[in-house]
């Protein structure tokens, strides 16, 4: 892979049969870098090519004040470079390199896999939480922490929640909006249209489960699992008050991990670096990976000092 054979491709160049053949079939594919994902996260979106699509790489972008930038969209955890074949730095490093200058800022964040520190750019290190599925549900659960082992059986002898399978998540963004929503301002109409909008394609393509839980026919929480070969994505949940003291997401996640059990499966918990919910998350016997967003500002004075 040598720097004359990456193409930049403007959308309408891409040929999105081969880029998503690419994505399924990488070693380290996400369900982010499909192109009907990336159309909704960021229409228009540019790409980068090796010569017959063995790898790519997406670029979303946005224009404003006249110069066009790279961007992590919404409800996309990680980007960066997609292979058929294993990465190493100088692969890595190439793609980076033929990343076009009409980007006056970048701020990507790269895939796990695509752990390369380039020149010029700024860093830092984003934590993600797996879990493997290929092992009987008793082996899993005895990876469980005591706390959350007695959480569960807590839940499971007194609540008695209901767990129903959904064809739609209207009612968990609702419930979402009421609740931690509130304190959520950088997540507008808009983006929750969005989200609506990948839900629901997600599960026209057979690549989303949404799971609802009740209690005495009262909607307390819900999750949203995403679905590609290899990986489930834990996408997005809400609980309200009354979900959070029937502990209703451990019930939840749990019930779904049962479900999967002895698949060759990665669940993927997309995060956190937020503490509380690193904790929770490893409390399933989850393990941190890294991930890194990189910046470079080449925005010209005073733009420059504006974006710092």
């Amino acid at each position: 892979m040598n720097d004359e054979r990456i193409l930049v491709l403007n959308n309408h160049q891409i040929d999105k049969t081969r880029w998503d053949e690419t994505i399924d079939k990488s070693y380290n594919g996400l369900i982010y870098a499909y192109s009907w994902y990336l159309d909704l996260v960021s229409p228009g979106w540019h790409g980068l090519v090796s010569e017959g699509y063995k790898a790519v790489m997406p670029l979303t972008w946005r224009k404003k004040f006249g110069f066009e930038y790279l961007f992590p969209p919404f409800f996309t955890q990680q980007l960066g470079v997609f292979s058929r074949q294993h990465l190493n730095s100088e692969h890595i490093k190439v793609f980076i390199e033929k990343i076009p200058a009409r980007y006056k800022f970048i701020d990507i964040n790269l895939n796990s896999e695509n752990m390369f520190l380039p020149q010029g750019f700024k860093f830092t290190k984003n934590i993600n939480c797996t879990l493997s599925l290929n092992k009987n549900y008793e082996e899993i659960h005895n990876g469980y922490s005591q706390n959350l082992t007695r959480n569960l059986k807590k839940a499971n002898g007194q609540h008695q929640l209901q767990i129903v399978g959904m064809k739609e998540a209207n009612a968990l963004i609702k419930l979402f909006r009421e609740n931690k929503g509130k304190k959520i301002k950088n997540l507008k109409d808009k983006e929750y249209e969005i989200l609506s909008n990948l839900i629901n394609e997600a599960i026209e393509r057979k690549m989303c489960e949404v799971y609802y839980a009740y209690h005495e026919n009262r909607l307390v929480a819900g999750a949203v699992f995403l679905k590609t070969r290899h990986r489930i994505t834990f996408l997005f949940s809400a609980v309200n008050t009354e979900g959070k003291h029937f502990l209703a997401m451990p019930v939840i996640v749990d019930r779904y991990i049962s479900m999967h059990q002895k698949r060759d499966l990665i669940f993927d918990f997309e995060g956190s670096n937020n503490p509380e919910l690193a904790r929770f998350y490893k409390s399933f016997g989850a393990t941190e990976n890294i991930y890194l967003k990189i910046k470079k500002n080449n925005l010209p004075l005073p733009f420059r000092l504006l974006k710092k």
